[in-house]
């Protein structure tokens, strides 16, 4: 079953940069069968937000070099331990 999903996720992430409304649906009837709808709308908002980000980084490197510009990839910060409850 895991591998089922697996490959129903990676089906998805492609589908967000080369939509087809045919194969979306069965991928959504896919989903649908698993019991897995809510799933599949938090699978496929990742994967809209990760191919925007990736594109958009893209250009803007693209556009950097062009000029010499060197881009720095910044890591995510270290969380707020003060939020955090003990």
């Amino acid at each position: 079953m895991e591998t089922a999903e697996e490959q129903l996720d990676m089906a998805l992430s492609k589908a967000c940069i080369h939509f087809d409304e045919k194969h979306y649906a069965k991928l959504q009837r896919a989903y649908q069968l698993l019991g897995k709808t809510h799933t599949c709308v938090d699978q496929l908002l990742m994967h809209f937000a990760s191919a925007i980000h990736n594109t958009a980084f893209g250009v803007v490197h693209g556009f950097a070099g062009k000029f010499g510009i060197s881009i720095k990839v910044i890591p995510n910060p270290p969380k707020n331990r003060s939020s955090q409850v003990g």
